[in-house]
C-alpha cells in the first residue's frame, strides 16, 4: 500500500500485480476501491489519542504506582517534574505516528483491529521499557511488571481509540 498526497486528504491505495503476476518490475495497478483519510479526521484521532495517553499516564503514574515511586525515590532524577514537557512532546509525536502505523495496515475489521493494533504496539514499546528499565536500573521487579500490565491496557486502549475514529471514506477509485 502507498500513501498518495492530495490537497486536504491522505490517500491509501492498494496496489496489486496486474494480472496476478508481474509482467515487469514496474507494472501495477491500483485496485478498485480508494480508501480515503480526510486530514481533519487523521488529526482529530491523533489529538483523541494524545488525550488518552495524557490521561491514562496521569492515572497509572499519579495514582496507581505512586507509591511505588515514592519507596523507590532516590533513583529517579531531583529535577524529574522540571523535565516532565518532555514527556508531553513524545505523547504527542507517538499520537500522530500510533494512527499512521494503524492506518497503514487499516483493514476496515473495528474493534477487534484497534486491540490487535494496541497489543502488538503494547508488546512493541512496553516490553523493552519496562524490562530494560529493570535491567538497567535497579528498580523492584514488581514495578517493571507493573509497568508493562499497564502500558499493555493504555496501548489496548489506545488502540480502540483509534479503531474508533479511523474510519476513511470508501469510494470507487
Amino acid at each position: 500500500m502507498t500513501w498518495i498526497p492530495i490537497p486536504g486528504k491522505l490517500t491509501l491505495f492498494r496496489v496489486e500485480k496486474e494480472g496476478g503476476r508481474r509482467a515487469r518490475p514496474d507494472a501495477f495497478a491500483v485496485s478498485r476501491m480508494e480508501v480515503v483519510m480526510p486530514v481533519k479526521r487523521f488529526f482529530l484521532a491523533g489529538l483523541a489519542v494524545y488525550v488518552t495517553s495524557v490521561v491514562s499516564d496521569f492515572i497509572i503514574h499519579g495514582v496507581l504506582l505512586e507509591a511505588d515511586y515514592e519507596a523507590t525515590k532516590s533513583l529517579w532524577r531531583p529535577d524529574l517534574q522540571k523535565l516532565e514537557w518532555i514527556f508531553f512532546l513524545l505523547n504527542l509525536a507517538y499520537s500522530f505516528l500510533f494512527v499512521h502505523i494503524f492506518g497503514k495496515g487499516y483493514e476496515g475489521k473495528g474493534v477487534v483491529e484497534g486491540v490487535r493494533f494496541g497489543v502488538v504496539i503494547g508488546l512493541l514499546m512496553s516490553l523493552g521499557m519496562a524490562f530494560g528499565t529493570y535491567v538497567m536500573m535497579a528498580i523492584p521487579l514488581a514495578l517493571a511488571v507493573k509497568w508493562f500490565v499497564f502500558g499493555m491496557i493504555e496501548y489496548v486502549l489506545i488502540g480502540v481509540v483509534i479503531s474508533l475514529i479511523y474510519r476513511p471514506e470508501r469510494r470507487p477509485a
